[in-house]
């Protein structure tokens, strides 16, 4: 009977481990949950952001023809934005750490509300306002979010992101263009021709004097050069594509 009765019930120490054990395997559970809806809500915000970019570049070319202003003027807070560590770091690799050509990008950038991103261009669903430079395709949240100890505000933040968007995900990583001139009023008009058998939303072209080590860039296939001389010449598509690089010799007065 003795024996019978030291097998009867749980002791208070087998509890307290059973107790200890539980708590353990809820905690681990809601970390996992709450790192679940912490990533889910980061593509959401990467889905966000493509959406915008993919707008700005289906846009950007058309209304830079035409001389047309999106949005308004930044105010100052979202001016401060601008010199945020993270984004001034992604500017300056766009201005290839030429001091004039950031605070050129700066100078360039639009208050974009999702009111207004809803109303003038149908992006429905927004949670966010955005700043937004045509020339080039940049996006940027007016909020940041807060991922595993980093704020993002842009694409270009986002390992294996693509923020110029393609219209076929088929890329072909080569091909080839065509650099010729033409004597302008205010210059020289250098016009790229592009081979190349996938289309592509929007191309950066990097010039720059052959002497010179700033390299100039632009969205645009057609631009103007103020002086003569050879001009190095790249054309390429994010990391994805790279049509190599060319010299043209642009004679004065021709």
């Amino acid at each position: 009977m003795k024996s019978l009765k030291n097998q009867k019930g749980i002791t208070l120490t087998t509890l307290a481990i059973m107790v200890i054990v539980i708590l353990i395997i809820s905690g681990v559970g809601i970390a996992s949950g709450a790192g679940t809806i912490k990533y889910s809500k980061y593509l959401e915000f990467q889905s966000e952001l493509k959406m915008v970019q993919s707008k700005v570049n289906e846009i950007s070319e058309q209304y830079i023809k035409e001389n047309i202003k999106i949005g308004e003027e930044l105010t100052a807070d979202a001016v401060k934005i601008l010199d945020v560590s993270e984004v001034n770091e992604e500017l300056n690799k766009k201005a290839n750490s030429d001091a004039g050509k950031l605070q050129e990008i700066k100078n360039g950038f639009r208050f974009c509300s999702k009111e207004y991103l809803s109303k003038v261009f149908g992006l429905d669903g927004l949670n966010r306002d955005y700043l937004i430079n045509l020339d080039p395709c940049i996006v940027i949240s007016n909020e940041f979010f807060d991922y595993e100890g980093v704020n993002y505000y842009m694409l270009e933040q986002m390992e294996g992101t693509l923020y110029n968007v393609t219209y076929n995900n088929q890329i072909e990583p080569t091909g080839s263009f065509v650099a010729t001139y033409n004597k302008v009023e205010n210059g020289y008009q250098i016009t790229i021709e592009v081979d190349h058998n996938k289309y592509v939303s929007k191309w950066q072209v990097k010039y720059r004097l052959q002497d010179s080590q700033d390299w100039n860039t632009t969205t645009n296939l057609t631009f103007t050069v103020q002086n003569p001389g050879t001009y190095v010449i790249q054309v390429v598509h994010g990391d994805e594509v790279d049509l190599g690089e060319q010299t043209l010799i642009v004679e004065e007065g021709m």
